[in-house]
């Protein structure tokens, strides 16, 4: 029963490991070198550095901005089809 349990945990362990690198490798940071700093903290202490760095990625990534873009409102609006019931 322990050799099961022992297992669930270092299977859990691998995949919360796994999540924290893709996670930092899809996010974006204010710095370069705050994500090699976190790829290296996350390789070199597993378990204490993911927890770390997915409890505190928030103060050290940066925040995305909207993707508006007002010329496609214009383009739409300026496509003048001519409609035969309103002439």
């Amino acid at each position: 029963m322990s050799k099961y349990l022992i297992i669930a945990f270092v299977v859990a362990f691998i995949l919360f490991w796994i999540w924290a690198l893709l996670d930092l490798a899809s996010s974006t940071f204010k710095k370069l070198n705050w994500k090699l700093a976190w790829l290296l903290i996350i390789l070199f202490l597993p378990l204490l550095g993911s927890i770390l760095y997915l409890l505190l990625k928030r103060d050290f990534k940066a925040e995305k901005g909207r993707n508006f873009n007002p010329g496609f409102i214009s383009r739409n609006l300026s496509d003048n089809h001519e409609n035969p019931n309103l002439s």
